[in-house]
């Protein structure tokens, strides 16, 4: 018995350095088991992530056949305006005692719209809108700055349709001042979608009317 503590004792630095050794082996090991499943689990994720791309990929695609096919088939409702009548501009002027002298400019114009779609739509509202303006005109307007002129009704595809649009301001138009008229036609297609027609006009001094095309904001379709 005195023999093998002996025997021990004389190797126990032996023990402890096998003992270490064992220690880093199972550390090493646990690493890299560790490691290869952190690859497994990355190399899924992947394997997810391109499979929700592809997913979004397919009904990105579904979503713009759809809508290629809606907008084929759609109501798309241009408009334009002109003079309805050889009265063009009216200016005004009224005052009540011993009020300030209100002045006020009217204008009368024809708003035709054409629905240029497969389909038809119904014209729920227009809206009118008339400023006198300085230097160009400065983007859209909001429902709440306009007058409402009412609803046209419905309009079938490729038919054409024509209303009288009034529009008041206040002040009259100085030498170097114009006219700028803002209209809204607010319609529902077949399906149901609300769509916006917007156009926006200058009125010159002589009584010439003009689209301003450089203006996008104020001509567009929705």
């Amino acid at each position: 018995m005195e023999t093998v503590i002996t025997w021990l004792r004389t190797y126990e630095f032996i023990a402890i350095w096998l003992e270490g050794i064992a220690l880093v082996a199972i550390f090493v090991w646990d690493r890299l088991d560790s490691r290869k499943q952190h690859e497994e689990t990355l190399a899924q994720l992947k394997v997810a992530q391109r499979q929700v791309d592809a997913s979004l990929e397919n009904a990105n695609a579904a979503k713009l056949a759809a809508e290629s096919v809606i907008n084929a088939e759609r109501a798309w409702v241009m408009a334009r305006l002109s003079w309805y009548d050889n009265v063009h501009v009216v200016t005004g002027a009224s005052q009540i005692r011993d009020e300030p002298r209100v002045e006020t400019t009217h204008v009368k114009l024809k708003l035709t719209c054409r629905n240029e779609g497969r389909t038809p739509a119904w014209i729920d509202q227009v809206y009118g809108h008339l400023e006198i303006l300085k230097g160009p005109a400065i983007g859209s307007k909001t429902k709440s700055d306009c007058q409402t002129s009412g609803p046209m009704g419905p309009l079938g595809a490729g038919k054409e349709q024509s209303r009288v649009l009034e529009a008041t301001c206040s002040g009259h138009p100085k030498a170097d001042e114009y006219l700028a008229v803002y209209a809204v036609i607010e319609y529902r297609d077949i399906v149901g979608l609300k769509r916006e027609t917007v156009l926006g006009y200058s009125i010159d001094l002589h009584g010439e009317i003009y689209r301003q095309d450089a203006l996008p904001e104020r001509n567009r379709n929705t």
